[in-house]
């Protein structure tokens, strides 16, 4: 005598999964927001943290520090990127023929 199951397990239709993943994704995210505004409520209530986190702001951007030479690097590699673009889109400019000399100028004419 040969055994078959007696119930078969159908899944139940796509939209019901998708959904009830969507409903625990969604409690996942508050919950994880609500946690997250806690601990930011508690950090910016905490004094003491607010003292030491200014004073190693502070000691961060005095100079010689480690911190303050690479904002520096930082300041003179934006400087430097600004002039190279400004350098190489004027060049572009003229070798187009092309006439814009003010710098804040909004449309640039094409010279015939």
């Amino acid at each position: 005598m040969v055994r078959t199951q007696r119930f078969v397990e159908i899944p139940p239709p796509i939209e019901e999964r998708v959904s009830e993943t969507m409903v625990a994704r969604f409690r996942e995210a508050v919950s994880v927001s609500n946690n997250v505004h806690d601990r930011l409520n508690q950090t910016m209530h905490d004094a003491h943290l607010r003292q030491r986190a200014t004073h190693s702001a502070i000691d961060a951007v005095r100079p010689g520090s480690v911190t303050f030479g690479l904002l520096v690097a930082m300041l003179l590699a934006m400087v430097a990127q600004r002039f190279v673009v400004r350098r190489e889109t004027r060049r572009i400019l003229r070798e187009h023929g092309t006439s814009c000399h003010e710098p804040k100028a909004a449309v640039c004419t094409k010279t015939d």
